[in-house]
C-alpha cells in the first residue's frame, strides 16, 4: 500500500470517528443535516460513493428533460441521484423558478436530490452574467445606491421560488456566484472583502430573514488551471458555506484546487464537470472515475453538465453510472441511516431567529 493510500485511510478514520457536521445555518432542516452528512460519509465506502448528477435546462417546453434526462432513462435504465437546474440560466427572466419547481419537486419526490445555481442578471445593466459592468459589489447591499433596490427585489424574487420548495419539503444545493475566481462573470475577479460580504448578505437574509431552512450553501471555484485566482481565494468562512464544488471543464479530470479545498473539512464535488471545448461531442465519460478514484478519492457527487456536454452528446455515459462507485437515484440511501441526536436537535437559537411562514422543526 502506498502513502498516498495509507493518507486517505487515514482519513477515512477519523471522518468515522468525527461528530457529525454542523449545518451553517444552525435551523436549517433535520432532511438538510442528513444530507449533509450522507455526502460527507460517502467517501469512506468501498463503493456506492459518488453521487451522480446532471443539469437540465428545464424550461423551453421541457424540451431538454427530454432530449437528456428521459432519453438517458431509456437507454439504460437509470436516472442520475442529482438533478441540477439554473433559476436563471439562458433565458435572462426572473421568474424561472415558477416553472421549474414543479420538475426539481417531482423529481425530490421520486427519490432524487436537488441542485440549483444562480447565474444572475448584471443588476446594474438589465444584461447576463457575462456583462462585467459593475462598480464594487458592495453597493449592492448598500442602503442608498441605485443598485441595491434593483439587487433586494432581485433576491426577494429568488427567494420566493426557494421558499416554495422549501414548503414542498425539497433540501436544495444552493450555489449561488460560482466561478468567482474567473473573470467572466459581473461578480468575478471583484476584491476578495466585497465578494465575501455580498455573499455573506446573501446568506443572512435568506437564512434569517426569509427562514429558507432548506438550503445547503455550496462555494463553487472554477478549478481550471490557470483561472485568475486561486480556487480557495474567496472562500467566506465555515460559518456560510456547508459544501465545496469545482466547476471544471477538461479532458483530464484536471480539479485545480483540490487538496486545498479538503482542508476546509467539508464534503467536496464537482458541482459542474464537462470536457473541454475540443472533445465536445467525442468525449469518453467511462475515462472519469478511474481518474476520480486514483486522484479525487474525497470526491461525494459529480455534475454532467448539459447541452452538448451531456452523456447522450458524448460518449460513455452509461459505463459513467454503472462504476461500482455511483450511486443513481434508486441507489440513494440518506434517508436510511440512523438519525443523531445533533440531526434531530432543535437549534438553541431556532424560536428567536426562525422567519414567519418557516417549517417547523
Amino acid at each position: 500500500m502506498n502513502a498516498r493510500s495509507l493518507f486517505w485511510l487515514a482519513c477515512a478514520a477519523l471522518m468515522a470517528a468525527a461528530e457529525p457536521l454542523k449545518t451553517a445555518n444552525p435551523d436549517a432542516m433535520p432532511e438538510a443535516r442528513r444530507i449533509l452528512n450522507y455526502l460527507a460519509r460517502l467517501p469512506e465506502r468501498e463503493q456506492n460513493r459518488v453521487v451522480s448528477g446532471h443539469f437540465v435546462d428545464l424550461v423551453e417546453g421541457g424540451l431538454d428533460w427530454e432530449r437528456y434526462l428521459v432519453a438517458l432513462f431509456e437507454a439504460t435504465g437509470k436516472w442520475p441521484a442529482l438533478l441540477g437546474a439554473d433559476y436563471q440560466g439562458r433565458n435572462h427572466d426572473y421568474d424561472r423558478s415558477a416553472i421549474i419547481n414543479r420538475r426539481l419537486s417531482e423529481y425530490w419526490n421520486a427519490g432524487g436530490l436537488i441542485a440549483i445555481q444562480l447565474s444572475a442578471r448584471n443588476p446594474w445593466t438589465g444584461k447576463d452574467m457575462n456583462d462585467r459592468t459593475r462598480t464594487r459589489l458592495t453597493d449592492l447591499i448598500t442602503l442608498g445606491t441605485d443598485v441595491h433596490g434593483v439587487w433586494m427585489q432581485y433576491l426577494d424574487r429568488i427567494a420566493e421560488g426557494l421558499a416554495e420548495l422549501r414548503d414542498a419539503g425539497v433540501v436544495v444545493l444552493w450555489r449561488p456566484l460560482h466561478e468567482m475566481n474567473g473573470r467572466w462573470f459581473w461578480w468575478g475577479g471583484a476584491d476578495k472583502e466585497d465578494y465575501v460580504a455580498l455573499w455573506r448578505h446573501m446568506f443572512d437574509y435568506f437564512t434569517k430573514e426569509k427562514g429558507l431552512n432548506n438550503l445547503l450553501w455550496v462555494y463553487s471555484p472554477s478549478g481550471d488551471r490557470g483561472t485568475y485566482l486561486q480556487p480557495e481565494h474567496f472562500y467566506p468562512g465555515d460559518g456560510y458555506c456547508d459544501v465545496i464544488g469545482i466547476d471544471n471543464y477538461t479532458d483530464d479530470v484536471d480539479w485545480w484546487g483540490y487538496e486545498k479545498l479538503l482542508e476546509y473539512g467539508k464534503p467536496f464535488g464537482a458541482a459542474e464537470f464537462g470536457p473541454g471545448n475540443a472533445s465536445i461531442g467525442a468525449y469518453d465519460y467511462s475515462r472519469v472515475m478511474p481518474i476520480v478514484a486514483e486522484r479525487f478519492p474525497r470526491t461525494s457527487f459529480i455534475m454532467i453538465w448539459g447541452f452538448r456536454r451531456s452523456f447522450l452528446n458524448n460518449q460513455g455515459g452509461p459505463a459513467f453510472l454503472e462504476h461500482p462507485w455511483i450511486i443513481t437515484r434508486d441507489e440513494l440511501d440518506w434517508r436510511t441511516p440512523p438519525v443523531t441526536e445533533l440531526e434531530i436537535a432543535p437549534s438553541r437559537r431556532g424560536a428567536r431567529q426562525r422567519a414567519p411562514g418557516s417549517l417547523p422543526k
